[in-house]
């Protein structure tokens, strides 16, 4: 049997997609940029802390404007602070040094412990000077991560405890037994070596590693 042959002129037309009427069109695209410009200001009004931190009056006090004054007032500071944080991490990493979540909580009891003593709760301590305890946990874990980098230099030895006992047994506060006296006078001597001790190898360690400030405050 011949195959059929299907003439152009019988071949069904394919049916174009409809589209909407113009009128329609415009109403559908206007309704489109109305909710686009609703999102947008949503999202002004809920992030609005980002950029306008006040008003006077109705006169506005930018974000940037506090963050230029902040950084006028305590900028080095800050930038000191930020450059000695990654010095230790950096550090730490070579190391291996990780400090645990248990470190972490057992500083914090020995702080409410102490805290206790003066009658005073660990909650009270953090709203009084404004810090709340995440920026606690950060500043513990990196005071240990810098006292495992500085451990060997940090060690006090039995006869500098009992050196500094005698010479000082007059003028140590009073506690409930003598070994908790002379824990607290090894914790002393071990801070007092540990701020000489950091100190020196802040200052070694900037003379090791490129730093370059983008910025002079």
């Amino acid at each position: 049997m011949d195959p059929i042959h299907i003439s152009e002129e019988t071949q069904v037309p394919s049916s174009p997609i409809p589209l909407l009427p113009a009128p329609k069109r415009h109403l559908v695209r206007w309704i489109v940029m109305l909710v686009l410009v609703v999102i947008v200001f949503a999202l002004l009004y809920v992030f609005r802390g980002m950029f306008v931190v006040a008003f006077i009056d109705g006169t506005p006090i930018s974000r940037l404007a506090v963050v230029r004054e902040l950084e006028r007032q305590s900028g080095a500071q800050a930038l000191d602070a930020l450059v000695n944080q990654t010095l230790v991490e950096k550090k730490a990493a070579e190391k291996g040094i990780i400090i645990t979540g248990e470190e972490i909580e057992q500083a914090l009891s020995d702080i409410r412990v102490n805290l206790s003593a003066q009658n005073m709760t660990l909650e009270d301590a953090l709203k009084a000077e404004n810090v709340t305890l995440e920026q606690v946990h950060k500043t513990i874990r990196l005071q240990k991560l810098t006292e495992r980098i500085l451990e060997d230099q940090l060690i006090v030895s039995e006869e500098e405890i009992s050196a500094y006992m005698e010479q000082n047994k007059d003028f140590l506060p009073p506690t409930d037994s003598a070994e908790e006296q002379k824990k607290m006078v090894q914790d002393m001597l071990r801070q007092q070596r540990f701020a000489s001790a950091f100190s020196a190898w802040l200052g070694a360690t900037k003379t090791e590693v490129n730093i370059s400030y983008w910025k002079e405050y």
